[in-house]
């Protein structure tokens, strides 16, 4: 098989990884994860942008983003609160996989030891979103991705109304 093929058959994972998150966080609660204030989408035309929409706030406004996603539109941005020890903002762009904003827990006591808790911090946060990122991966190259692509497709379809 060639190279180029593989390549366009995978070259929107990042996509399908945030729409899966987005999904997930809308219907599952045996997770440990919700969204964020943030979540951006886009409608592309041969693989440009044409329409870029933000959904911003409190409770990421479900109804607009089902909406969005019915018309075509992709998650390429979003903000998701990790719920480890507590609450950890993170931001997550879809095109490079690219992670900002981790929010370091204010310590107790400013010590020798910060910049190490500050590291394993970080290590557990990095561990977390390798791990969902590997059940995605999973999921995404097993014969059960067609099946929960439809299911993502059928609930956003009857939740846009």
């Amino acid at each position: 098989m060639d190279i180029s093929t593989k390549y366009n058959e995978y070259a929107n994972i990042g996509y399908e990884f945030l729409t899966y998150l987005y999904y997930n966080a809308n219907t599952n609660t045996d997770i440990n994860y919700e969204l964020g204030k943030k979540i951006v989408f886009a409608k592309f035309i041969d693989d440009k942008i044409y329409e870029k929409t933000v959904i911003s706030g409190e409770g990421s406004d479900t109804l607009s983003g089902n909406l969005l996603l019915s018309e075509g539109a992709l998650v390429i941005e979003m903000q998701l609160l990790f719920n480890l020890d507590s609450q950890v903002p993170i931001y997550i762009k879809a095109k490079d996989f690219n992670f900002s904003g981790i929010k370091m827990p204010k310590l107790e006591e400013a010590d020798d030891n910060d910049f190490l808790l500050r590291l394993d911090y970080i290590e557990r946060v990095l561990n977390y979103f390798n791990y969902i990122f590997d059940e995605f991966i999973k999921l995404r190259i097993s014969n059960e991705w067609e099946d929960k692509r439809l299911e993502i497709v059928e609930y956003v379809n009857q939740n846009n109304r």
